[in-house]
C-alpha cells in the first residue's frame, strides 16, 4: 500500500491526481463484486419486508 502511493507521487502528477488514484484503488478494494452482491441482496430483502 505505501510503495503505491510512492509511485504514485513521484510520477509527475499534481497531487490531485494522485489522491484519486489512490482513492478510487482504496474504493476497488474495498467494494468487491462479492460484497456487491450481498449488499444488493439485502436491500432486496428489505424492500420486499417492508412491502408484505
Amino acid at each position: 500500500m505505501g510503495s503505491d502511493f510512492v509511485l504514485t507521487s513521484s510520477g509527475g502528477m499534481g497531487p490531485d491526481l494522485a489522491h484519486e488514484t489512490l482513492e478510487s484503488q482504496f474504493r476497488v478494494s474495498l467494494l468487491t463484486a462479492n460484497d456487491a452482491f450481498f449488499i444488493v441482496e439485502d436491500l432486496w430483502d428489505q424492500i420486499i419486508t417492508s412491502f408484505n
